[in-house]
């Protein structure tokens, strides 16, 4: 894991400065090959992310799911966080993250996928995909 993958990206989605949640995006949007990154930032009341873990980023969980079945993860759970990985500010915390769905180079899966978040009692937007169907086979994985 990267600096670059605790920080806001270009694709990360916006939020309000009162919003309370996880929101996410796919950056870039559609490829054929990889990379394919799930951008998304988590903002929680403070007393919410300390029920959580002293780390948030450890609980989120990853959903994808296909007309071939669903692959749930918590890619970022085994990683070591620091404190400044999270911005604190009154009562609120804040993290940001990035999720490899397509490592570079790889193949975009065919058909078509649907991925949300959740971090506690949160639930992120869910976002969208199609693969080529020319490539049928290739299987989507949630690297960490």
């Amino acid at each position: 894991m990267s600096d670059n993958d605790l920080s806001p990206t270009r694709d990360t989605p916006a939020i309000a400065a009162d919003f309370v949640g996880v929101k996410v995006a796919l950056s870039p949007a559609s490829a054929v090959h990889g990379p394919l990154a799930l951008v998304g930032v988590f903002q929680l009341l403070a007393a919410q992310a300390d029920a959580i873990d002293q780390h948030p980023h450890r609980a989120l969980v990853v959903a994808l799911a296909s007309a071939a079945g669903t692959m749930v993860a918590t890619p970022l759970r085994q990683h070591v966080f620091f404190p400044d990985d999270v911005r604190r500010a009154a009562s609120l915390v804040r993290g940001y993250f990035r999720i490899d769905l397509v490592d570079p180079g790889e193949v975009v899966p065919e058909g078509q996928f649907w991925v949300t978040v959740s971090l506690g009692e949160h639930l992120s937007n869910v976002v969208g995909f199609t693969g080529p169907p020319e490539l049928a086979g290739v299987r989507a994985g949630l690297g960490a």
